[in-house]
Parts: C-alpha cells; structure tokens; sequence
C-alpha cells in the first residue's frame, strides 16, 4: 500500500508538471489518494505492530490483511484480520478520517479471537467469509476474491 501511494503522489507530480490530464480537479485528487493511501498504510503498520506484541509465545503470523468483520447482524467494523498458527484474530483499526481508536473498551466488543480448533465450518462467498463458532458466525469481508484464499489458509492451519 506504501508503494501505491508512492506511485500515485509521483503519477500527481507528473501530471502537475506536464499537465497530462489537463485538469486541477484529477492533479488534486491523485495527491488525496496519494497522501490517503500513506496515511493508511502508516496507520496499518502501527497496528501490526501492535498485534505482533499480543501474540503468544510460539505463535506465528500467517497471513494479514485490512478487512471488515462483525458477529451476528452486528454493525461491521473495519480493522485488520489476522490469521496465525493457532488461532484467527480480528482488531479494530484506525482506517481513515478519525477513524477508531483501538484499545477502546468500547471496541474490545467488536473484536475478536477465535482458537482455529473451535471454528465449526467457514463459508465464502463473493467477498465475505462466514466464520461459524459454536452459534456464532462472524461476517468477514475480506474482500473481491480473497474469500478462497483466506478460507484455505484457516483450514489448513486448523487441520
């Protein structure tokens, strides 16, 4: 995401110099989404970060990525998804704007771990998994075809 955002601010200083485009409106939204895209990535490293401390001893990432998760017909939140050898985790995350501040109390609700041997089936669809634990199912886009590929990896991690 840091390489994107580096394109798309020189994709910005180009079109600036040599007026590719033609237009002040596309110049300034190439440097939004130039300068957004920065942010973001900034935002997503430090909650990496974080989530590597919470980790147990012997556990290792597997495989991350930005998603939106919620549990039964909840409200969906955005954050990062997290899949190590031993279990499934879910972080709220600071995204863009204001975005959500992490260690709230109030997002301690909205989170979530899963132990991959207590996850019952996982169902994909177009860009969300469906993660059944016990009676609950946690809704998680992940994003347009991705579904595969993360429902791979938890099942070969459970198995």
């Amino acid at each position: 995401m840091k390489i994107t955002s580096i394109i798309i601010f020189f994709i910005a200083l180009l079109d600036t110099f040599f007026s590719i485009s033609g237009s002040a409106t596309v110049t300034s939204i190439l440097y939004a989404a130039g300068i957004g895209l920065f942010v973001l990535a900034r935002k997503m490293k430090a909650l990496d970060d974080k989530i590597l401390k919470t980790l147990d001893e012997g556990e290792a990432l597997e495989k991350s990525s930005m998603a939106e998760a919620s549990i039964g017909l909840g409200k969906a939140h955005a954050g990062k998804l997290v899949l190590t050898n031993k279990r499934l985790l879910f972080k709220v995350g600071a995204m863009v704007g204001g975005g959500e501040e992490v260690e709230s109390v109030e997002n301690s609700e909205k989170e979530f771990s899963i132990p991959l041997s207590e996850i019952t089936s996982i169902e994909t669809g177009l860009k969300d998994l469906t993660v059944v634990v016990g009676d609950n199912k946690h809704i998680i886009n992940v994003g347009l075809g991705k579904t595969k590929s993360w429902s791979e990896a938890i099942n070969s991690k459970k198995n």
